[in-house]
Order: structure tokens, then sequence, then C-alpha cells
């Protein structure tokens, strides 16, 4: 577990970053993300982790994975987290304000996933997922599939992952000699 002080720690390097105030000044979103509202966000990333977060390893790890008929089914604990996670708002963070989203700048969503990866690897990893499908779709979508899916994931109704798994490169996508064509 760690402390709320580190959320300040976090929030204090954020605004140290090169160009932040630039950044601020690309949306008025973006302005948004203050050095006391960054602080005050990644501080209830800490508490948050903490009350949530902080025993998942453990918990899943005795819980285990299973596969029911042909869908992955996690320890119900993660389950527990993603609710309360979505609940809070936690997705919501740095995706449009047009699709349900806080619309922040990506800098407030990595700094609060090191309070969420620090207690639970496992657990902070999705919000990556949700975050790079998003920008996907928004980037490449057509308007009909920007429609339907920006605002699920936003909300976390939905939820996105890689599928990454290929003899002799299980997980390390450098490794892969598969190759996609249209």
């Amino acid at each position: 577990h760690f402390p709320v002080a580190d959320a300040s720690l976090i929030a204090a390097h954020v605004e140290r970053s090169f160009g932040i105030e630039q950044v601020r000044a690309l949306k008025p979103s973006f302005a948004a993300a203050t050095h006391e509202t960054v602080e005050q966000i990644v501080g209830e990333a800490a508490k948050f982790a903490d009350r949530h977060l902080g025993s998942l390893n453990d918990l899943a790890d005795a819980g285990g994975c299973r596969v029911e008929c042909g869908r992955v089914k996690t320890a119900p604990t993660h389950y527990e987290a993603w609710e309360a996670y979505v609940a809070a708002g936690w997705p919501t963070l740095d995706q449009p304000e047009a699709s349900g989203g806080q619309g922040l700048p990506l800098v407030v969503a990595a700094a609060v996933q090191e309070m969420f990866d620090r207690n639970c690897p496992a657990f902070g990893m999705l919000a990556v997922w949700q975050r790079a499908a998003s920008k996907l779709i928004a980037d490449y979508g057509d308007d009909a599939v920007v429609a339907e899916w920006l605002p699920k994931l936003a909300s976390g109704e939905w939820g996105a992952t890689i599928c990454i798994s290929e003899v002799e490169a299980g997980s390390d996508a450098g490794r892969m000699r598969t190759m996609a064509t249209p």
C-alpha cells in the first residue's frame, strides 16, 4: 500500500513536466487539469487503490480465472473492483467529453495509472486497453462505430483487450511473426 503523500509527489512531477502549460492551453478541458485538481484526482486514486486494489493480487491469485462456456471468468474480487472503478468514474478521465468523458489530458490518466499499477498491475492495465481502443476508434472509426463504441468504453460498460498469442512469442509482441493483410 502506498500513502496518499505519494499522490502529492506524483502531482508535483506532473506540474514540473516540460510543456505542461502548453498542454493545458490546447483545449478548455485540458485547462481544468490545474495542479490542485491533479493532486486531488491522484489523491483519490491512491485512496481508491488502497481500498479496492491493495489486496486484489492475493485474492485474485487464490480465486484464479477459469473458462466457462468458452468465456474467461475472473475471480469475483476482480469483478467487484471493476464495478467500483466504473462507479467512481475512473474510465472517463481522458476520454472525450462528447463521449461522456472528462476530457482531461493523458498525463492525468497516466498519473492515476501509477497509483493503480502500484497496487495491482494486472487490474491497472485494464485502463490502458480502454484508452488505446478509444484512441484508435476515435481516429479511424467511422461515425457509426464512434457513436456506438466510445460512450460505452468511456463509461466502462464495455471493455477492451489485446489478444497476443503465438507459439514461441506468448505476450512478447516483438517476437510475433504472424501478419494480417486486408
